[in-house]
């Protein structure tokens, strides 16, 4: 089986520790924003903002919410 490498991925990786979850979630926000706004520009379409998402402690909840949400919204 061959398998193919793919040019990039893009990563999200939240922190742990108490008070950077609050502030994880408005950064998520704003980073989303912009890699949607790049990808249209560049005529990307129906492909996931983030290839991985990983976080330690309160990251890994924010990750799991985010990761959910995705699941059940289809929503990228």
């Amino acid at each position: 089986m061959v398998r193919s490498i793919p040019d990039s991925e893009r990563v999200l990786v939240f922190q742990g520790g108490g008070s950077l979850g609050a502030y994880e979630a408005g950064a998520y926000q704003g980073i989303y924003e912009l890699l949607k706004k790049l990808d249209n520009r560049n005529s990307i379409y129906n492909k996931s903002t983030f290839d991985i998402i990983a976080g330690s402690s309160i990251g890994a909840i924010n990750a799991a919410i985010l990761t959910s949400h995705v699941i059940e919204i289809g929503s990228y």
